[in-house]
């Protein structure tokens, strides 16, 4: 930059018109440069100046000039190295100028000064911010050994295994980058296989109208081996102690029309009335006694299902129950832990019934207003929620401690409400995470039970499909199936029982029932079967139906165990169910029955040709 002469300056200089002043003298500017004469008319004054500044001119031009130039031919060099190394790829590579050296990844070695220029790459795709960061390495010593350079596009190294508290935050899988072609000057090194991700979406609920899938399968808990289970355990029921069936207490109820639970307190006086808790405190303690529990573990028995009514955790004398029950409850259960059984809790009868006409519901109703009426529902929910938290209860007490083992929800809900609001699916799917919260899965099993018609698969697809959307919540969950063979099931209109084919249902129809649990992977239960026929006083056949049935449930994938419907029928008057009364039925009381000790169950039928079964 030059500046500009002042008045002054003139002045000093002596400046006449015309002539050269010999005063004149050159000013000294910003950057050194010695301002010209203003005589310009004499070419020799001009050269002179030029001369005297060229090298402020020379200076620059070398400094700049040079490096680009050198910089662009470089540039040129490169451009054409790598459009000959992609050629017919279809690959092109946008050359930009190298600024500045950037900083190498923790995971790179540094290239040794000298080594030969490799092509610059495409960057890999970055990681996930979520995932965890390698630890830096050490700075290299100032004469490294010389490696070879790793390709940016090759698979990194597995990183450093995160902590506990990255893990939580990590995602379940991580992106692979898309690597482009390599030189083949550059060996492809061979990464470690690292662990399988676990998949990011979980899949989705199939619409209920699809048919059933069987090609995703959850995998099978091993519910038993952290449960005193390892194999699939014998039980049997203890219907008609805490809850009343009127056919079990026939003498008390059948035989004097009454129905159901709710039916005989209110003929005897109310729930309060002196009369009526008198009769019920008499049966709770004599039912079921400590030399019942004492034949049934001898012969074999290790696990009990107790049914209890809605009032026994939800008590309201308006409902028109007698209270008291629990109490016994504590005293059974204290029982069979002295004996090394164990039990599981069965919600049985739900506030409003959840079937129509079932004197076991505690009053028959003629419609479930357990699924049809909001405010019955919601107490039911809290029932259920009672039930856990009494189960729970007993894991303080050090005489219950570590005898129940699981918890059914409800028994034989109607199936027609299947899908409806309010109804098994949804309230399955509301309770059972907020059970799991009070009921943990690594120390119970929690029943379902559907009473889905023969061969329907709705039930089994949901429960399978849950099992893999919600893992935490649905282990140990189990299905139970109640399997009968004395009310016509599955008989053609008009047909009768017939030992001859009747009595094959167990060895050639009822493992067809139970395929597609097995095919769903799904641990099940038979929560209640019966040795009743229909054909009443064959004690014979009834020893061998009893040994075709256990084979079949100890041989059946994915089984839990069984329970037997009933341990103890009341003397009739027609004696029809006292073939459903395992007290009356085992052998060491004079009965048909043998133990389960004495049984040869390791197969389906093994005393049957099984090629012969006829078409069900």
């Amino acid at each position: 930059m030059l500046v500009r002469d002042s008045e002054e300056s003139r002045l000093l200089r002596g400046h006449d018109e015309g002539s050269r002043s010999p005063q004149a003298v050159q000013r000294t500017v910003e950057f050194g440069i010695v301002e010209p004469s203003s005589d310009t008319d004499d070419p020799q004054s001009v050269v002179r100046w030029l001369r005297r500044n060229v090298r402020f001119f020379a200076i620059p031009v070398l400094v700049i000039g040079v490096p680009w130039a050198l910089a662009l031919s470089h540039s040129m060099q490169l451009r054409k190295s790598q459009h000959g190394a992609n050629a017919g790829t279809g690959i092109e590579h946008r050359a930009t100028p190298k600024l500045k050296q950037p900083r190498p990844h923790p995971t790179q070695q540094p290239q040794e000064q000298g080594s030969k220029v490799q092509p610059k790459q495409p960057d890999p795709q970055p990681l996930p911010k979520t995932m965890p960061q390698p630890l830096p390495q050490p700075k290299p010593s100032p004469k490294p050994q010389p490696k070879p350079q790793p390709n940016p596009q090759q698979r990194p190294q597995p990183q450093p295994k995160p902590t506990e508290s990255q893990t939580k935050h990590s995602p379940k899988s991580s992106p692979k980058p898309q690597p482009s072609p390599e030189p083949k000057a550059l060996p492809k090194p061979q990464p470690k296989p690292g662990p399988t991700p676990w998949p990011q979406v979980q899949p989705k609920l199939r619409p209920e109208s699809s048919s059933p899938s069987r090609t995703a399968k959850p995998p099978l808990d091993e519910v038993c081996s952290s449960l005193g289970c390892d194999k699939p355990f014998i039980g049997v029921n203890l219907g008609g102690w805490l809850l009343l069936e009127g056919w079990i207490w026939s003498e008390e109820m059948e035989s004097k029309d009454i129905p159901d639970e709710w039916s005989l307190i209110h003929k005897h006086g109310g729930p309060q009335s002196a009369d009526a808790v008198s009769l019920m405190t008499k049966h709770w303690d004599t039912f079921l006694t400590s030399t019942h529990l004492d034949q049934l573990r001898d012969f074999g028995i290790t696990h009990v299902r107790i049914p209890v009514g809605y009032w026994l955790v939800d008590y309201n004398f308006a409902d028109g129950y007698v209270d008291g029950g629990k109490r016994f409850l504590h005293r059974g259960l204290a029982w069979l832990k002295e004996r090394g059984m164990r039990a599981m809790l069965d919600m049985h009868a739900l506030p409003g019934a959840q079937a129509s006409s079932a004197d076991w519901s505690g009053k028959e109703q003629e419609t479930p207003l357990f699924f049809t009426d909001r405010e019955h529902n919601e107490r039911g929910r809290e029932a259920m929620l009672g039930l856990a938290r009494l189960i729970r209860s007993y894991e303080q007490d050090s005489q219950t401690s570590g005898v129940v083992c699981g918890m059914e929800l409800m028994n034989e809900p109607d199936f027609t409400y299947w899908d409806t609001p309010r109804g098994i699916r949804e309230t399955y799917e509301d309770m059972i995470p907020e059970i799991r919260r009070i009921l943990p899965a690594d120390k119970y099993m929690l029943f379902l039970n559907f009473q889905e018609f023969p061969r329907k698969v709705a039930s089994t697809d949901w429960l399978s499909q849950m099992r893999l959307r919600n893992t935490n919540d649905f282990t140990n969950v189990v299905y139970d199936v109640h399997v009968y063979h004395s009310y016509g099931d599955d008989n053609r209109p008009g047909t009768h029982w017939d030992k001859s084919k009747d009595s094959c249902k167990t060895c050639c129809r009822d493992p067809k029932l139970l395929e597609p649990l097995v095919q769903g992977s799904l641990p099940m239960v038979i929560g209640e079967y019966g040795l009743n026929t229909g054909f009443f006083g064959d004690g014979d056949f009834r020893s061998k139906y009893w040994r075709d049935q256990l084979s079949l449930w100890t041989n059946t994938p994915g089984m839990v165990g069984s329970f037997l419907w009933n341990f103890r029928i009341l003397p009739a008057p027609h004696n029809y169910y006292s073939e459903m009364s395992l007290l009356d039925l085992m052998s060491s009381n004079g009965g048909p029955l043998p133990s389960p000790k004495y049984l040869e169950l390791g197969g389906v039928c093994m005393v049957h040709d099984l090629t012969k079964c006829p078409h069900f």
